[in-house]
């Protein structure tokens, strides 16, 4: 028994599968868009149907759904969906089929009548004469000895009758369909394998049944597009059923249905199997002889696009941006594989990236460089910040391209390279600026003695000007004082010489002493205290000013 542990959602991967876009849901399984890609870029879209997660752990429809792989998956026929693959994985039974660009019959059949208009019977009649070809293939499958396999389908409805952009009607859904090797045991008493309003009046019974019950539901299919109601209908199942197992004929087809088309309808619908239509390739043949005009699937393509075709272009749009997605995820799944990882990018569903497979990324060429690069640039998770870190050691998987790849990777430029780059240019000229600049000042610059010899001399002449500067001013002053008085008829004074300099002045004019600050010098020559000069010695001070104007 197989239990599914963990959830299904769009960028789940199944092998080498990945979930896109859920497409529809039925009583028992679920309807993916998904994507296979393959090494060099080759991708495809196909259609994947899994198990209902309340159904996953039942055997009757693991079963019954191995039966429908095993029966579809031998037809061959362009009217008969086409299965691929089988497979299993984390408890998950999927069945990969190719996918159809389109919708159903009944989705169909109501967008008509929304309209207002009614179904027209050219296109219905082109559409039914398909199904009976495709269903007459399924009819006709033999085994690997060329014995019949008695394949009945069991479920034909509108719901099951696919109409493709181009106008291919394609059969699909075997899940219940009857065959002579089918692993799980027929109808058991009061179940009733398919929908109640397309089913033949043998199987309502449980007798035995072949290829003519799908006559049967052919049949109903085209009383219900022509007349708008089924041809045994009752207010609930159990009274449909009595109507249906009564040995009745249908009501009678409106009067605007053409004879012939109601004599096929009656024939198909006949309560005697053995009035009915042999085979679905007879019925074929009678649709195809009723068309008033040749209607080819170029007809219906235009017809199923003036009814649906918005329908259509929304889910194109819905599909275009899945896949945008999941490239952007393909391309995080492919850095992980070259050796490339990032801090943020999004794990699988099932929390890991065990799940991808390998998708062509081992290749060594440059347009794979070129554009992992561009994603690196350019990619959601450099606009969030994330950071592209170099593994260690490379995949084992072809190493020489990983180990290039990763150099690549790693010297690719970014921002703060550029500064780590300026900075490294900028400091090493600075410091030979620097050094450039200390040579060059201390060429300019004399010796130590040499320096000391000049200072001397300048020294020494400076302390002495003041005083030989003082003195001549002051003999000058005299003599101008005396031809002063003698203009004026007044006696010159007994000596030339000026009186003794204050004290202030003569530590002014007198060098510093080196050992304790300015020296002072009494009458008699020697050395000592300060003498006080008489009041009659000082200068008045107009002297004091004129000396000072001198200076």
């Amino acid at each position: 028994m197989l239990t599914p542990h963990f959830h299904l959602s769009p960028g789940s991967y199944l092998d080498r599968y990945e979930l896109l876009y859920p497409l529809a849901q039925g009583g028992m399984a679920v309807v993916w868009v998904a994507r296979l890609r393959g090494k060099h870029g080759f991708e495809k879209l196909v259609t994947i149907k899994t198990i209902l997660p309340q159904y996953a752990d039942d055997l009757a429809f693991q079963t019954m759904f191995l039966d429908e792989a095993r029966i579809a998956a031998r037809i061959r026929h362009p009217n008969v969906v086409e299965i691929f693959d089988l497979g299993e994985q984390n408890g998950v039974l999927y069945l990969v089929m190719e996918w159809i660009d389109g919708d159903s019959l009944s989705k169909l059949y109501n967008s008509v009548i929304r309209s207002g208009q009614s179904f027209p019977v050219t296109i219905l009649l082109r559409i039914l004469a398909d199904a009976c070809s495709g269903l007459h293939a399924a009819h006709e499958l033999q085994d690997a000895a060329g014995q019949l396999l008695h394949v009945v389908h069991r479920d034909v409805s509108p719901q099951n009758l696919l109409i493709s952009i181009n106008g291919a009607i394609k059969v699909i859904d075997f899940g219940v369909a009857k065959a002579r090797d089918r692993m799980s045991q027929e109808t058991s008493a009061g179940l009733i394998k398919g929908k109640i309003q397309y089913t033949s009046p043998e199987q309502a019974l449980g007798h035995t049944i072949d290829r003519r019950t799908d006559i049967w539901s052919l049949g109903t299919i085209m009383y219900f597009l022509l007349a708008g109601r089924f041809p045994f209908e009752a207010d609930n199942e159990l009274a449909t059923l009595h109507l249906l197992t009564s040995g009745r004929f249908a009501a009678p087809l409106p009067s605007h249905v053409p004879h012939e088309l109601q004599a096929i309808v009656r024939r198909a619908l006949h309560p005697n199997l053995e009035e009915r239509f042999e085979t679905a390739a007879e019925m074929q043949r009678a649709l195809e002889g009723a068309l008033p005009q040749p209607t080819t699937s170029q007809h219906v393509a235009l017809f199923l696009h003036e009814h649906m075709g918005s329908v259509l272009e929304g889910r194109r749009l819905n599909i275009s941006a899945a896949l945008a997605q999941a490239t952007e995820r393909s391309k995080v799944h492919a850095l992980a594989e070259v050796g490339v990882s990032t801090h943020d990018a999004p794990p699988a569903r099932d929390g890991s990236y065990s799940g991808v497979r390998d998708t062509g990324v081992g290749a060594e060429s440059d347009s794979l460089r070129s554009e992992l690069a561009r994603f690196a640039a350019t990619t959601a998770l450099s606009d969030r910040g994330s950071t592209f870190d170099v593994l260690a050691a490379p995949s084992s998987k072809t190493p020489f391209f990983q180990a290039r790849l990763q150099a690549w990777a790693f010297f690719t430029p970014k921002p703060h390279h550029w500064i780590l780059l300026a900075v490294a240019f900028l400091v090493p000229v600075a410091v030979w600026v620097l050094v450039i600049s200390t040579l060059l000042s201390s060429s300019k610059t004399p010796a130590p003695a040499a320096a000391a010899s000049i200072a001397a001399p300048v020294t020494s002449a400076n302390s002495e000007a003041p005083r030989d500067t003082g003195t001549q001013m002051q003999s000058a002053d005299g003599e101008k004082h005396d031809m002063a008085a003698e203009a004026h008829g007044a006696a010159p004074a007994e000596s030339a010489s000026p009186p003794p300099p204050s004290p202030a002045d003569s530590e002014a004019l007198e060098p510093p002493n080196r050992v304790g600050g300015p020296s002072t010098k009494t009458p008699g020559g020697t050395k000592g205290a300060t003498v006080p000069k008489p009041a009659s010695e000082k200068r008045t001070g107009k002297k004091k000013n004129y000396v000072d104007d001198g200076f």
